[in-house]
């Protein structure tokens, strides 16, 4: 009797979950469009307060304001969007669009641009705690606001928007003053008013210094309503304030305030209005006496610059307390017909390609700026207006940092040919004294990863031997009173610091270095953990103690400083406030993530969050120990979290306010994903080449008894970290929606894939069938004789040759498979024009030889040649504007299984690049991939499109 009434309870639980599952919907395309993302996020100088502004796919956003102290919810803004604090002021500003639906019919109807809605942009304020909206500035296209440096409050600021009509924006002025506080008047937080200074029209560029404002410290460049020639206007609030005109300006930077002669001035670039007029670089302001001056420091042919060059008049200025740093180039005529010599019809248009070039024709047209005038880096010296070049044709690349006297400068000049089949080319590097010219060596055909990096006394380079598989240290030694020389060491990691899953014929490279902390010590990474290397001690430390390595947790510095000037300190993360840094903390076994605080005096180290889910996307108030970022779980979308150190405890318990691991969460997004069938993730283990691996294994949360699923395999190489994403509903680029797979009745599985050098086809092949057969173990709801293939660019080629070796699968779809290894090896990557070479010889191809010496491993691992062998069903999407991969590959396997009358479709979306940008091209993908995949594994009807085709006749065109 107790035995059937335990079946009759099973019975019953098995029933209830089943009327749950009846209740649960599957996702449709249509779907989409109300899926929301967290589009922007900011927190409050102080920490105060924070927004989040909250877009769906399609249709009309909305911003939210937080008060960080409570936990509370301010306000909703509907469709504002664009939203900036104003620095310690407690103001808001931000622009509001208009209603979605409006604005389409408004296009539809073709309304003219100048009656079409437009954003309006609105200045509100936040006062204990509460919100008010100070002015509306009215409609605007768009907008852009500048201030000065954050250390007090903003004293001006301006807005910039362009008008109705074609001519040049308007920018506003507007000033913040403290509100005067009446005597034993109780306030807790600073008041603060503010005006409208000014307003400027026909305004094309305008800039504030860095250093703390006053009313009139910025500069405007307008053009002349009449004249239509560019003004410039310096300290623009004073009634004399026009210093220059009738040319075009470039860049301006401000004078420093540490030099008192440069102290309320600019630098500027100017070039006349003639084409036989070259740019210069002007020194303007106003002296003690409150006299205006302008005076020319470089031209054409300046002393200290070769001979027929000049200021380049597209590349910026920067201004230290010393000097300028500038680029100039040589003077270059474009070689043109002589019209009186010749008519149009007469003259050959042609390019040369030849052997001995640098670099091929079609990488040189995508550099055309630079190969026709490159340019160079200058120091003009304000103790003796002398100029000294730093780089030249000989060493084109130059790395100044602000008030040190070396500069690095590298070449990668005589290897450029080299371009074509290694993108890890060899460096000459040395150091340039910005003082006199002088040279330091360093090195030769060094094959290091990167560019160097110089610590903040200016006196040593780091960087990494590829070769030799270990960090470098060169040192500017200047103990002998006679010469000035290099001393090298090795930085003495006592692990390794290359990426040991290296698996392609390049040099690995190094796990990666932060930078200098301002303490002058070298940080490096490991696979785990983060050390210091200190010059003066010699001494090696790991600063996080052996977390990272001793639980298998990948450490890595967070750079959550705010960025002014060049200030080396701030590059690596490290907070001047307390000696801390603060580091993301990645647990490759769990995939669990986090962020923590360590304290580099103490070595203490605090948890700000960690746990099951992904964290990312961090932020942290300027000047407050106050921390925003997203976590995301596969069954949560990436939602707002905060974590306060001083006001985390004092945060009141409110519904919508959730105490997560000390952060609490500030928005919930997407609850309508509650009403459909959502995915869950299982971790797959197994092994090839002798080597552990994992997979994700994603599957319906609810599905009905004893169901048999379909599965489709997508791949790339490694996806694994990836455990804990979310999976957005949204349209696809290019490879399948996991959310709407599963949704509809799918076990959608991702292996990892490792590769040995000359198999890259062979190795995906038995990763992933390893893998699929593990699955097969373990989940037994999956249905073997319904599996189906799918990835995009390499994982579309690997799609291509998996089945010319394997009839496993019951259909496949490849997006930009390379198909003939031999003709696309002989390819150009269009977007950048360069060779493909070197994806064969060195990376991702992996086969390690050229053609000519491994004749066999370019034809075996080319799925072209064995199209015969190939009996399943292949939809293959090639764009015909693909700039990675030559659309020809997709076009070559179309054409052969098409002669072979075997069963294949192309989609080729016209104009669109290797993935799909158009939003109504991602959802005609999205539609045409699970039709085809219904079809062949759950035994639909084949679309029209499928069953007969669409001849060019029937496809729609624009009327």
């Amino acid at each position: 009797m107790m035995k059937s009434f335990f079946f009759l309870c099973l019975i019953g639980l098995f029933s209830n979950l089943y009327a749950q599952e009846i209740d649960l919907k599957p996702l449709k395309h249509d779907d989409y469009d109300s899926w929301e993302k967290i589009s922007d996020y900011g927190v409050s100088d102080d920490g105060k307060y924070a927004f989040a502004s909250i877009a769906p796919q399609v249709g009309d956003g909305v911003s939210i304001l937080f008060n960080l102290e409570t936990g509370d919810e301010i306000v909703r803004l509907e469709r504002a969007f664009q939203l900036n604090f104003l620095p310690n002021t407690g103001f808001l500003v931000f622009s509001v669009k208009p209603v979605f639906e409006k604005l389409r019919q408004q296009k539809l109807r073709k309304v003219k641009s100048e009656n079409i809605l437009k954003n309006e942009f609105v200045i509100g304020s936040i006062s204990k705690g509460k919100f008010e909206i100070l002015d509306s500035l009215g409609p605007i296209t768009s907008y852009k606001i500048d201030f000065g440096r954050r250390d007090t409050f903003v004293d001006i600021f301006g807005i910039q928007r362009p008008s109705k009509r074609k001519e040049n924006p308007s920018l506003s002025i507007f000033s913040v003053s403290q509100s005067e506080i009446f005597p034993g008047a109780a306030q807790t937080e600073q008041s603060f008013k503010l005006d409208t200074l000014g307003e400027w029209r026909n305004v094309l560029k305008w800039g504030f210094p860095e250093n703390k404002l006053s009313e009139s410290g910025f500069y405007l460049i307008i053009e002349n309503s009449e004249t239509k020639n560019q003004e410039l206007l310096f300290n623009p609030m004073e009634s004399d304030s026009l210093y220059d005109k009738g040319a075009d300006f470039g860049s301006i930077v401000f004078g420093k305030n540490k030099n008192k002669r440069y102290q309320n001035s600019i630098f500027y670039l100017k070039k006349n209005k003639s084409e036989d007029t070259f740019s210069s670089i002007w020194f303007a302001g106003s002296d003690k006496r409150q006299q205006h001056f302008r005076t020319l420091i470089v031209e054409l042919n300046a002393p200290g610059l070769p001979p027929g060059s000049f200021p380049s008049f597209y590349a910026g200025l920067t201004v230290e307390n010393t000097g300028l740093f500038f680029y100039y180039e040589l003077a270059f005529r474009p070689i043109q017909w002589d019209d009186s010599l010749t008519l149009k019809e007469e003259r050959s248009n042609l390019d040369i390609w030849s052997w001995n070039d640098d670099l091929i024709q079609p990488q040189q047209a995508k550099k055309n700026r630079w190969e026709k005038s490159p340019r160079y880096m200058a120091f003009f010296s304000f103790m003796d207006s002398s100029i000294v070049e730093l780089s030249d044709k000989s060493f084109s690349n130059a790395i100044a940092s602000n008030d040190n006297d070396w500069v690095i400068r590298y070449s990668q000049n005589k290897y450029k040919r080299q371009y074509s089949y290694d993108v890890q080319l060899p460096y000459d590097l040395e150091l340039i004294s910005k003082k006199n010219g002088n040279i330091l060596k360093i090195g030769e055909a060094m094959k290091i990863a990167r560019s160097p990096q110089m610590n903040p006394s200016g006196n040593a380079i780091a960087y990494y031997l590829s070769a030799k598989r270990h960090w470098e240290i060169a040192i500017v030694d200047s103990s002998s009173s006679k010469k000035v020389s290099i001393k090298k060491m090795k930085v003495p990691i006592p692990k390794p610091v290359w990426n040991e899953e290296h698996d392609s014929p390049s040099y690995p490279y190094p796990y990666g270095s932060p930078g200098w902390l301002s303490n002058g010590d070298f940080v490096v990474y490991d696979a785990y953990d983060i050390w210091s290397y200190n010059l003066r001690t010699n001494e090696v430390k790991n600063l996080t103690n052996f977390q990272g390595r001793n639980s298998k947790t990948r450490m890595r510095i967070l750079n959550l400083e705010p960025k002014i000037g060049s200030d080396l300190k701030k590059k690596v993360g490290f907070d001047n406030r307390d000696q801390s840094i603060t580091v993301r903390a990645f647990n490759t076994q769990t995939k669990s993530s986090g962020f923590h605080k360590i304290d580099l005096l103490t070595g203490d180290s605090k948890v700000i969050s960690q746990g099951e889910s992904k964290h990312s996307r961090y932020l942290r108030a300027k000047d407050a120990d106050t921390y925003l970022f997203t976590k995301e779980t596969i069954r949560s979308s990436p939602n707002l979290f905060c974590f306060s150190f001083l006001d985390s405890s004092n945060l009141e318990t409110q519904d919508f306010l959730k105490q997560q691991n000390n952060a609490f969460q500030l928005t919930d997004i997407n609850l309508q994903q509650d009403s459909f069938v959502w995915p869950k993730v299982e971790m797959i283990n197994y092994r090839a080449f002798g080597q552990k691996l994992q997979g994700l294994l994603y599957t319906p949360s609810a599905s009905s008894i004893g169901e048999k699923l379909p599965m489709i395999i997508y791949f790339y190489e490694r996806y694994s970290d990836r455990f804990h994403d979310y999976k957005t509903p949204a349209p696809s680029a290019s490879t399948i929606n996991v959310s709407w797979f599963v949704s509809n009745g799918y076990a959608v599985f991702i292996p990892d894939i490792i590769y040995k050098v000359g198999r890259p086809g062979e190795s995906a092949l038995k990763c992933i069938n390893k893998g699929v057969d593990q699955v097969l173990k373990i989940e037994k709801r999956i249905d073997p004789k319904r599996m189906g293939l799918q990835g995009q660019s390499w994982g579309g080629y690997q799609t291509a040759f998996l089945i010319t070796r394997t009839n496993r699968y019951a259909c496949a779809m490849a997006g930009a498979p390379v198909s003939n290894m031999f003709s696309a090896y002989g390819g150009i990557r269009y977007s950048s024009g360069m060779s493909r070479q070197f994806q064969y010889e060195k990376t991702q191809s992996r086969i390690g030889k050229t053609p000519w010496k491994g004749f066999y491993s370019y034809k075996k691992n080319s799925p072209v040649f064995y199209a015969d062998k190939v009996y399943t069903p292949l939809l293959i999407m090639h764009n015909d504007n693909d700039g990675a991969v030559p659309f020809t590959q997709g076009v070559e396997l179309f054409m052969g299984l098409r002669r072979l009358e075997k069963p294949v479709w192309m989609l080729v979306y016209n104009g669109e690049q290797h993935n799909l940008r158009k939003r109504a091209n991602r959802l005609d993908l999205s539609i045409r991939m699970s039709e085809f995949f219904d079809c062949y594994l759950k035994n639909s009807l084949k679309p029209d499109w499928m069953a007969k085709g669409r001849s060019l006749k029937e496809k729609p065109t624009e009327k």
